[in-house]
């Protein structure tokens, strides 16, 4: 698993803003979110991109 600092590197290189990392991490710990659909506050592009690398 990436660290925080890690994802938010990867996020930037791929032109997102450091701050999807706090928000991707949120979905995973606090709202137990089970699919990148769930994550409604991140760009629809985005979550297609996260569900084709990380599914």
């Amino acid at each position: 698993m990436l660290t925080q600092s890690q994802l938010s590197e990867r996020l930037v290189e791929h032109g997102q803003p450091s701050y999807r990392a706090t928000q991707i991490l949120d979905w995973i710990f606090k709202k137990r979110a089970k699919s990148w659909d769930k994550m409604t506050n991140l760009p629809e592009s985005l979550r297609v991109d996260l569900a084709e690398q990380y599914p």
